[in-house]
């Protein structure tokens, strides 16, 4: 009998302390549900700079490609004109040689020969326009290889930079 009654007691006491203990947990209080409020605060803003970085940094990397495809069409046209102005100064150089045997030949009478005089210097002014231009041509073929290259190693660290981001995010 000693022994139910002791069980009796020792449960009454777990009861007790466990209502008890749900007691003495008061209600949340204003201040509980105000620092819980700036902490969901807290966190959305911290959500939406995450956000608005992003978008941020995908812009820029549309940008960066966008500057590419345009530097690598504007290098194809400046090739495509570099391949006529040549072609067109090697048919310029070739009549340019053609005239000069002409008027070597010594075939040809003093008017004709003062005629072929006439055009070659004409032919040669227009040689010198020509190499001009293919130089210029060729210049501005380096500047936009070395433009692109140069944007081409941007976008290649940018890319790195991401790559390193996204593991350190994933790593959270």
């Amino acid at each position: 009998m000693r022994r139910g009654i002791t069980i009796g007691i020792g449960l009454a006491l777990v009861v007790v302390s466990v209502i008890s203990g749900q007691s003495q947990r008061s209600p949340a209080t204003m201040d509980d549900l105000l620092l819980e409020m700036r902490g969901l605060r807290a966190d959305l803003a911290q959500s939406s700079s995450g956000s608005l970085r992003a978008q941020l940094v995908m812009g820029r990397a549309q940008v960066q490609e966008q500057r590419m495809a345009a530097l690598r069409r504007e290098l194809i046209d400046i090739q495509f004109q570099l391949r006529v102005a040549t072609q067109q100064r090697e048919r310029t150089d070739a009549l340019a040689l053609d005239v000069e045997q002409g008027i070597r030949s010594g075939n040809l009478g003093t008017d004709r020969i003062r005629q072929l005089e006439r055009e070659l210097a004409d032919v040669k002014d227009r040689l010198v326009r020509e190499q001009r231009l293919e130089q210029e041509l060729r210049y501005k073929e380096g500047e936009l290889a070395t433009t692109l290259a140069t944007e081409q190693n941007r976008w290649s660290d940018f890319n790195s930079r991401l790559d390193e981001l996204e593991r350190a995010l994933s790593h959270r």
